[in-house]
């Protein structure tokens, strides 16, 4: 009696082939939907503040690897699952997130994704609470949020942290319909050479490297979470 052999490339579904190709990624990714850049943030434990940054571009042949490993600082206190993570306190949240803009005090590089220029000394990223405009960039004349950086109320003044924010990619954790509890201005952006307040922080040219690879028409996206969670992130 003849065994039937593996179905020929050409006959299977376009559902088999897609899975076929994602199974080239390092970990069995659950929630990247159509993207075709997936940038993965691992960490070794939920406490740990060192993590690992990769980047992958899907292609003909496959995905491959066109950044990484590189160091990268999360969270004062680790991370967190997104949905229970707190505003302030200093988790980096894990899951899966687009990556639709980006900022800097530095001119646009190159990029693809829509990009501000930060030469303003009035632009704010609103973490306050209060405002209709909580975790978006925004311009302190235009109102809206109290442009301060203390008090409960307090927003980030992009040009007072020179050193973080020549360049970012923002990450699109609680936004664009956020829920004030759970914070705001979570960005892949550069590093102090510490822990942050749950941002990813890189050396500047792999972060720069990164901004100009991304192409908001592959639909990036970032993974993060610890290695033993990331294929559930």
């Amino acid at each position: 009696m003849e065994h039937a052999g593996p179905v020929p490339s050409e006959r299977r579904d376009d559902g088999a082939v897609e899975q076929a190709a994602r199974a080239l990624l390092p970990y069995p990714l659950k929630r990247i939907g159509p993207a075709r850049q997936v940038v993965i943030v691992t960490s070794r434990t939920w406490t740990s503040t060192i993590a690992e940054l990769r980047a992958y571009q899907d292609g003909d042949h496959g995905w491959r690897l066109v950044l990484g490993p590189v160091q990268a600082r999360t969270g004062r206190t680790g991370m967190i699952p997104a949905r229970r993570r707190v505003q302030g306190s200093g988790t980096t949240p894990a899951g899966t997130f687009t990556l639709t803009m980006a900022f800097g005090l530095e001119a646009d590089p190159g990029t693809r994704l829509p990009y501000t220029h930060v030469v303003s000394q009035d632009h704010w990223w609103v973490a306050d609470p209060m405002s209709p405009h909580y975790n978006t960039l925004r311009a302190g004349e235009r109102g809206g949020f109290h442009p301060t950086e203390a008090g409960r109320r307090a927003s980030e003044r992009i040009v007072s942290h020179r050193a973080e924010y020549p360049y970012a990619i923002v990450v699109d954790f609680n936004r664009p319909a956020p829920t004030r509890t759970m914070g705001s201005g979570i960005f892949l952006r550069a590093t102090t050479g510490f822990s942050t307040d749950g941002s990813v922080a890189l050396d500047r040219e792999p972060l720069l490297e990164l901004l100009c690879w991304l192409d908001p028409d592959l639909h990036p996206v970032v993974v993060i979470a610890p290695e033993r969670a990331v294929a559930e992130a």
